[in-house]
């Protein structure tokens, strides 16, 4: 009895400390398994989808093997061409790459009742476990567009694209159909996109204007999507600087005009000229700036009324007197004579721009 109650004890103690029971076995048992798959049924032209196939058996994952993804096109002969290969992993699921077709495009949209047949095939390892499989249609319907308007010097451009997540696979075709602009209002002949733009040769006259652009849809995308844009011209302002400050409205020295652009949501095409330096002498010069920026807008400025006299006015002496002219400003005043002494003299005359000479004689 004393060695029956150790015996005993010697049993009871792993259960009573806590301490595991494992119990010896293969990981998955000779039997039927089942697949699922997981999939949307429904998806936009280009979008990227993937599929899941899990494998049980029992209501365990099957962790060993593989399952093989079949894609059959509307009207196919089932199961259709394999789309990968892919092993099981530790939750007993298989994930399959991007659904495309065998020359790597996004999945052409369905008509009516046709779908794709995504199919997923448990393939075991060993003849112990026996194959399962699972299917699904797949709808493929058209993609929203997208439309961006570009403006330029002489063209008003749209370009037509996949909207999100309808562009995530690459080869998608490109946008074809026609795209309607209109012009502050007034809509304009339909125009074809080809790969994907469509361009309306089209000067737009100076000033604001508000563009925008319909598409009316393909085979592959919906119609209906539209995109504006504004075009607001460049400012330009000028100040007029010079060293000296003006006389009666004639300037002695050179000019600078210094020009501010302004871009209005494009940039320039060409840099702002920043100065301008007028020098040389003349009545009513002007200056003028004009920019264009990239989306076509542009913007002219010109300043004029700018009378430069640089010259001096010319002195002419008759004995102790003297006379002034000058072409451009005009004489100020009257031409002076001072007496420096022994016979020595000086005229002096001023123009209406401030230039002053001076000349310098003998009377014997």
């Amino acid at each position: 009895m004393k060695l029956l109650r150790r015996a005993a004890l010697v049993v009871a103690l792993p259960l009573a400390l806590g301490a595991p029971v494992v119990l010896a076995g293969p990981a998955h048992a000779a039997g039927p398994t089942e697949t699922t798959l997981s999939a949307p049924g429904t998806i936009l032209y280009g979008q990227a989808v993937k599929a899941v196939a899990t494998v049980t058996q029992a209501g365990q994952p099957v962790t060993v093997g593989n399952v093989e993804f079949r894609l059959n096109p509307p009207g196919g002969s089932p199961p259709g061409p394999v789309v990968a290969t892919v092993a099981l992993n530790a939750a007993g699921q298989a994930t399959s790459p991007v659904l495309q077709t065998d020359d790597l495009t996004p999945l052409e949209v369905t008509q009516g009742s046709d779908f794709y047949s995504l199919r997923a095939i448990y393939m075991p390892p060993t003849s112990e476990n026996m194959t399962s499989q699972s299917s699904q249609p797949i709808f493929v319907n058209k993609a929203p567009g997208s439309v961006a308007v570009l403006t330029g010097p002489s063209t008003i451009t749209a370009d037509v694209s996949g909207a999100a997540p309808s562009a995530e696979v690459p080869n998608a075709e490109r946008a074809t159909g026609q795209v309607t602009f209109t012009i502050d209002g007034v809509a304009q002949a339909p125009v074809q996109a080809v790969a994907g733009r469509a361009t309306l040769n089209r000067t737009l006259a100076p000033g604001p204007h508000t563009l925008s652009a319909t598409y009316a849809g393909d085979d592959h995308y919906t119609s209906g999507a539209s995109g504006t844009e504004s075009r607001t011209d460049p400012l330009l302002e000028a100040r007029v600087l010079s060293t000296f400050p003006q006389k009666a409205g004639w300037y002695s020295a050179p000019v600078d005009v210094w020009v501010k652009c302004r871009p209005q949501g494009s940039e320039l095409v060409e840099e702002c000229p920043d100065v301008i330096t007028l020098k040389k002498s003349g009545a009513d010069q002007s200056v003028t700036v004009r920019v264009t920026a990239k989306d076509g807008g542009s913007a002219t400025l010109t300043v004029s009324g700018i009378d430069i006299d640089r010259q001096k006015p010319k002195i002419s002496v008759d004995g102790r007197t003297c006379t002034a002219t000058d072409k451009l400003s005009g004489v100020k005043g009257k031409c002076h004579v001072k007496a420096l002494g022994g016979g020595r003299y000086q005229a002096t005359a001023k123009d209406r721009a401030g230039n002053v000479a001076i000349k310098n004689f003998r009377v014997d």
